[in-house]
């Protein structure tokens, strides 16, 4: 016999600790991207993303070297990746792990030094925070079109560290 789940009661998905820094459902609902670090066998912190399937209740695929990542779709994230110095920001192929497009870059000699926190605010478009130390803005890229715009000077909150956006009838706040 199995009881129906009320909308109320809290329900174990997975074990996680410190390390868990960001969080992202799919639109459906049916996936939750959960970045988090591990220690590496070289004692270096590696950062990931990795897929939670909320129907079966496991992790699926291998992880993402990402930082933090949001979903665009169903098949495709927007992952937040370092290299050498310089952050991207990258349209990823679920499955294959293929990266699609580059949409932007951060780093030394270019007008932000960091990226993190990406969501996704509909339409295609995502969300995300660039940084100068605490002076920082939030960035919206179209992940069609390649279209980057940012809050005015004046108006990005003063060392925002996250950013989220929620779907409330057919727009996103």
């Amino acid at each position: 016999e199995t009881t129906a789940l009320v909308a109320s009661d809290p329900v174990k998905l997975f074990t996680a600790d410190f390390s868990l820094n960001h969080l992202s459902f799919s639109e459906d609902g049916t996936l939750l991207a959960v970045s988090d670090s591990i220690e590496t066998s070289s004692k270096t912190v590696q950062k990931r993303t990795r897929i939670f399937d909320m129907k079966t209740r496991r992790f699926i695929g291998k992880p993402i070297l990402s930082s933090a990542a949001c979903f665009v779709d169903n098949q495709t994230l927007c992952a937040i990746t370092l290299k050498n110095q310089v952050f991207s920001v990258v349209l990823i192929e679920r499955d294959t792990q293929e990266v699609k497009k580059i949409l932007y870059t951060a780093g030394p000699g270019q007008p932000f030094a960091a990226l993190y926190s990406p969501c996704f605010i509909g339409e295609g478009k995502v969300a995300l925070i660039a940084a100068n130390g605490v002076k920082r803005t939030i960035l919206s890229i179209d992940t069609e079109a390649g279209v980057v715009s940012s809050l005015p000077e004046g108006d990005a909150p003063y060392a925002i560290r996250y950013l989220q956006s929620i779907k409330s009838g057919d727009e996103y706040v």
